[in-house]
This record gives structure tokens, sequence and C-alpha cells, in this order.
């Protein structure tokens, strides 16, 4: 398998532990992920960065 789909499949299968509301992690890392993902977090200029953070 080379790295470029590699990387697709971990995509896939962390895309999948998302939905699955992060089954397996700890109570503390949940609420971090929720803190990080599911709560709004501007910068000085007004945008996000939800995005690159998730990736």
């Amino acid at each position: 398998m080379g790295s470029v789909e590699l990387g697709q499949k971990v995509k896939q299968v962390v895309r999948a532990w998302r939905q699955k509301g992060y089954e397996g992690a700890s109570a503390v890392t949940k609420r971090l992920l929720e803190f990080w993902f599911k709560e709004d977090h501007f910068l000085k200029d007004g945008s996000q960065s939800h995005f690159c953070r998730r990736q």
C-alpha cells in the first residue's frame, strides 16, 4: 500500500471513529475533542481554524 492510499485509509477510519462518538476514548479525551471541534473558537481576525486542526 502506498502512502497516499494509507493516508486515505487512516482518514476513513478516523472519520468513522468520530461518527461513533469517539468510541473507546476516555471521558477526558472526549471532552477535549468536543471542546476543539464542537465549540466555536474565534481568532483575533474573526476566523476559525477547526478544519486545519481536525486534519
